[in-house]
């Protein structure tokens, strides 16, 4: 989209506003809204913004400097936001309303190595130096409370009140229930030119799943942020809270961000699919599922960045958190789905919905390309338990990093995410994390009081 079919847009459905949108180094997006004249002119001049965002935590706290970037010691000088038009929609549960997802730079226009929507671009550039493309789903689950975030202050962010009681996986009279936001959900995304592929209620209390259609990876995630932004605005016009939280409760099953992709060749075949070998999967599957799996716990830390992300991957809750693959099992971290096989894909369950997609993606397309390059030879699959409880006995099978100070120190020292992603990048990741680790040290939860504080 040029800017003069960005103009018709806008005019021919009466819209003031337009929200420019910022993804931080979390995922979340931040911004300004803008009159139309002034986004006209940003869309020529770029618009300035305070480099600060890269500072954030979760909850918007500051860390005061990191390397690369600086912090207080550089006064946060601004870096310069670009309106990707190509990212222009309507928001169809806003009234004459737009969004747009903006590409960040310096001012002396140079890329900013830190920049997660930069970092899978840069990714989505070696891709493009091969003869194949990849499709790329999300699939997302959430939580969705009778509260409020008022409400939840009042009682401490402290057991919400779950949209259901207890589980119902699948059941079609609590998708009924919930019909009156879940279809909103959909259409209305539908409207702004994302499309969910399905749309059901999940194993727990109050649990939802949205899994988006698939496309190249630098829309899936622009969809991505896009979607989690609709459901929580979505959910709060119906008095409700929408949460992407990895593990909100004990008693309540972690979320997840899976992944699904597979390798298309020009004519739109589907590279993984091989009639002619075993299982039905060519090499090009073998090279790129044993690059991932080679790679998986040096990149841990993107797939589940914060402290509250190790919660969810516990044996039995569902969640691959060893170097495993297999055919359709749901206890290996990468789960091969070949039934269609125009469809054939693979779907990594190790990313939490907590997960920034930009540099989630960025890790995949890495990590398969590196399987390709070196022409890896896939380990087996790995069939007759669940690798969270039992290895069988095999070398070939690891556990991933358990806690996240551990996938920090993982992460840092590799040399292959430093060549995968620029060693700044990784410095500015490691230290970002790093003090989100260390901010977490200094709190103590109920749980601990009630088991120590008077046994201890």
């Amino acid at each position: 989209m040029d800017l003069k079919e960005a103009k018709a847009l806008l005019e021919e459905h009466q819209v003031d506003n337009v929200r420019m949108i910022i993804v931080d180094i979390n995922g979340t997006p931040v911004g300004k809204r803008l009159p139309l004249d002034k986004f006209y002119s940003v869309c020529e001049r770029g618009m300035s913004f305070c480099s600060g965002i890269y500072n954030l935590l979760g909850d918007s706290d500051i860390i005061p400097e990191l390397p690369v970037i600086g912090g207080f010691s550089s006064g946060f000088p601004d870096v310069v936001a670009w309106p990707d038009l190509d990212t222009l929609r309507l928001v169809a549960w806003e009234d004459r309303t737009a969004l747009i997802i903006c590409d960040m730079r310096q001012p002396d226009d140079s890329e900013i190595p830190y920049d997660a929507r930069t970092i899978l671009k840069k990714q989505m550039a070696e891709l493009n130096q091969h003869p194949f493309s990849i499709l790329a789903g999300m699939e997302y689950e959430f939580y969705v409370f009778k509260e409020s975030s008022e409400s939840l202050a009042q009682k401490n962010w402290s057991n919400p009140a779950t949209f259901f009681q207890g589980p119902g996986v699948y059941s079609q009279v609590r998708s009924f229930k919930a019909g009156f936001f879940m279809k909103d959900i959909w259409q209305l995304l539908a409207r702004s030119g994302i499309a969910v592929d399905s749309m059901q209620v999940e194993l727990g209390a109050g649990m939802f799943e949205f899994p988006i259609k698939e496309a190249d990876p630098l829309t899936a995630a622009d969809q991505a942020v896009i979607g989690k932004l609709a459901i929580k605005e979505i959910c709060h016009h119906h008095g409700l809270l929408a949460s992407f939280m990895a593990k909100i409760h004990p008693d309540l099953e972690g979320l997840s961000g899976a992944v699904h992709h597979s390798l298309i060749d020009p004519d739109g075949n589907n590279l993984f699919h091989d009639p002619n070998r075993p299982e039905k999967l060519s090499e090009t599957f073998d090279h790129w599922a044993e690059g991932i799996l080679q790679n998986l716990q040096d990149m841990t830390l993107i797939f589940l960045p914060n402290f509250n992300s190790y919660k969810r991957p516990l044996p039995g809750c569902f969640v691959g958190n060893s170097t495993t693959w297999s055919i359709e099992s749901r206890g290996t971290t990468l789960r091969v789905i070949n039934f269609d096989p125009s469809a054939t894909r693979i779907e990594n369950r190790l990313p939490g919905a907590d997960g920034n997609p930009y540099l989630v993606l960025a890790a995949h397309l890495a990590a398969g390309l590196h399987g390709l390059a070196q022409k890896l030879s896939l380990r087996p699959p790995f069939v007759g338990a669940d690798p969270a409880f039992d290895t069988l006995g095999r070398d070939d099978v690891a556990y991933i990093p358990q806690s996240l100070g551990s996938a920090i120190d993982r992460f840092k020292t590799s040399d292959r995410m430093k060549t995968f992603f620029g060693e700044q990048f990784c410095e500015v990741f490691a230290a970002h994390r790093q003090a989100d680790l260390e901010r977490s040290r200094s709190y103590v939860a109920d749980w601990e009081r009630q088991k120590l504080l008077e046994n201890a």
